[in-house]
């Protein structure tokens, strides 16, 4: 069975501006991920953890990276992510990032 390389990518949104990404990537998985699938994680960490409670995003889209040879799936949130499963971009490190092209049109 062929493992597909995936990349997580979420965007926090607050008054329709991304604040801040976190980012999951190299991840191995058996299968191509679908729009409207959700991901969880064992019982030990919460992978959609917030301050309260947990967060339940399901993938908006999927966009295959031809340069990468990789799969992104994206999510939004409106809350900061606590789990230490992610790597957080914010303020001017978002831009300087790749991973705007995902979800933003260039111009």
């Amino acid at each position: 069975m062929k493992n597909h390389k995936i990349d997580l990518l979420v965007r926090e949104m607050l008054n329709e501006k991304v604040v801040a990404l976190y980012v999951r990537s190299d991840l191995e998985l058996p299968f191509v991920p679908v729009v409207g699938m959700q991901f969880k994680q064992g019982t030990s960490t919460w992978l959609w953890e917030i301050d309260g409670g947990e967060l339940m995003p399901k993938i908006e889209a999927v966009i295959y990276d031809l340069d990468q040879e990789t799969l992104v799936c994206l999510f939004t949130v409106a809350k900061p992510l606590k789990s230490g499963f992610w790597t957080k971009i914010e303020g001017a490190d978002i831009e300087k990032s790749t991973y705007p092209a995902y979800y933003q049109a260039r111009s």
